[in-house]
């Protein structure tokens, strides 16, 4: 296919300085593009505890309880059997909305105004906070 990449980056930053940019090998192995600087790669789930992170910290240091509802945040998200889905429920993947019902674009999937229009008029696949099931893409 060509997407399997062959290389890496890596980078620290302290106190907001870049002390260590690596980058090398190749991004695409069967064109044989190199991996340079601005290389772009997929993450998926690692992002999962880099946002818990920020989420419990913002939590905590603003007193909100995992017991509020999304909707209390977002009010728009409050429709379609979405509108007592708790932070909790996002959390432990137990939303009821693990994965998108119909392909959703590679431009719409990183369009944050399209995916959080697509979530609001969404519909659960199960009753939130009655099962749990892993929310690879969606962390809700």
């Amino acid at each position: 296919m060509g997407l399997e990449a062959a290389g890496a980056s890596f980078a620290v930053y302290h106190n907001g300085k870049l002390v260590v940019d690596l980058w090398g090998g190749l991004a695409n192995r069967d064109s044989g593009e190199p991996w340079t600087e601005d290389t772009m790669s997929v993450l998926f789930s690692t992002t999962k505890s880099l946002s818990a992170t920020v989420l419990a910290t913002v939590m905590d240091e603003e007193g909100i309880s995992y017991d509020r509802k999304v909707a209390d945040f977002w009010p728009e998200f409050a429709q379609n059997g979405k509108e007592n889905i708790t932070i909790q429920n996002v959390v432990l993947h137990q939303a009821g909305l693990p994965y998108t019902k119909q392909m959703v674009s590679r431009e719409n999937f990183s369009d944050r105004r399209w995916m959080s229009s697509y979530f609001e008029r969404a519909t659960p696949v199960w009753k939130p906070g009655q099962q749990q099931g892993y929310h690879a893409l969606t962390f809700g």
